[in-house]
């Protein structure tokens, strides 16, 4: 009596099947052949969430971003003071991106963002930055200059409200005229943040509010997200799914 091997599944059918697994069930289905080692890792790594320095550092030990830079599609991180290494690994391996999120991060330059923005200049569509007070008005805007890369699949990019580094109602208003094709997404949280040259208190979250909502009536590319309170990380998650 003869057997004959099941025949393999179009690997598209295996991406079907696998991203209903869970984590966990997805790296036991990576040990059993070829052909669901290559599926499982392109679930694993497409939607990539980095939540540490730890995580990140791990990462770099093994040069993951370097060996499977092709498979990643949207990158997450969240609460990590990003060093040298860090920055230079990211914009260097990071490759076809189509969406990046940083929430909570710090010491994100303008050169970085530009050299991040780079790198997936023919790919990127989405950009979110949530709670990364370091950034400034001068550093978004340099990822749009004329001496820029030009981004042709780029539509949506989420900051937030934080006039201490000029990213106002001014500023978003500019932006809005000037790449109309592009989508803006605002957060405005009620905290209260000092100016760290003044110290005085920004301007209250009612008066913001309100003058948002007239922005978003006047441009159709202004959308306003209000928050009474901080969020949590949870929270931001989920307010930018893709």
């Amino acid at each position: 009596m003869s057997s004959s091997k099941p025949s393999s599944l179009p690997h598209e059918i295996y991406l079907s099947i696998f991203s209903h697994l869970s984590i966990p069930d997805l790296l036991s289905a990576s040990q059993v052949n070829q052909n669901w080692h290559k599926s499982s890792l392109s679930i694993l790594y497409a939607n990539l969430h980095i939540n540490s320095k730890t995580q990140l550092s791990i990462f770099h030990k093994y040069s993951l971003l370097q060996r499977h830079n092709g498979l990643i599609r949207s990158i997450t991180l969240c609460r990590i003071n990003l060093d040298v290494q860090d920055k230079l690994t990211l914009s260097n391996e990071c490759k076809d991106l189509i969406s990046i999120k940083l929430i909570k991060c710090s010491n994100l330059t303008a050169e970085f963002l530009k050299d991040l923005a780079r790198s997936n200049a023919k790919s990127l569509e989405k950009l979110y930055f949530t709670e990364c007070f370091s950034l400034s008005a001068f550093g978004i805007a340099e990822l749009f200059s004329p001496s820029s890369q030009h981004l042709p699949k780029f539509h949506t990019l989420i900051l937030q409200y934080n006039p201490e580094y000029e990213l106002d109602l001014e500023f978003f208003e500019f932006m809005a005229n000037n790449f109309k094709s592009q989508v803006f997404k605002i957060i405005i949280l009620n905290s209260k943040r000092f100016d760290s040259k003044n110290r005085k208190i920004l301007q209250t979250f009612a008066r913001v509010s309100k003058d948002l909502d007239v922005l978003e009536t006047k441009k159709d590319n202004i959308q306003a997200i209000k928050r009474e309170r901080e969020m949590t990380d949870d929270e931001i998650l989920r307010m930018i799914e893709d």
